[in-house]
């Protein structure tokens, strides 16, 4: 059994992500604009065709369709793709700090200590993170 609500939250949110009106979806589906706005309101389930044509729209499956809050996932994705991105950018500091540490530079080992001190001191949210990211 598929969760409705899931479903009207999913359609409602891809919907607007890709920037389409109920008539432009309406369209794509080769539905009327009513029977997305019943969709999307709980009043009325589309047919198994039409959920497969939602899904070829917005390049989903029917299983994530019907069943996993795409927003949610989209979510932790973008977060951990985030993680990602600020972990490789402290390891690109390492690897100069180490290079100009073997290079000789003086500076350097006062410079690795600082950045090691600043980086056990921040304090962060992934989701602040990721709400800041979003905004981009």
């Amino acid at each position: 059994m598929w969760n409705q609500k899931i479903f009207m939250e999913n359609l409602t949110w891809l919907r607007k992500i890709n920037r389409l009106t109920q008539e432009q979806l309406a369209l794509k589906v080769g539905v009327s604009r009513e029977s997305i706005a019943k969709w999307e309101t709980k009043r009325v389930e589309p047919t198994i065709k039409n959920l497969v044509k939602l899904a070829e729209v917005f390049n989903v499956s029917v299983d994530k369709l019907l069943g996993v809050k795409i927003e949610d996932n989209q979510t932790a994705i973008g977060m951990f793709e985030l993680l990602e991105e600020y972990l490789d950018d402290q390891c690109d500091n390492i690897s100069f700090l180490e290079s100009d540490y073997r290079a000789g530079y003086e500076q350097a080992l006062e410079d690795v200590s600082e950045f090691v001190s600043d980086l056990a001191s921040e304090d962060f949210s992934l989701q602040d993170m990721y709400d800041e990211y979003s905004r981009h």
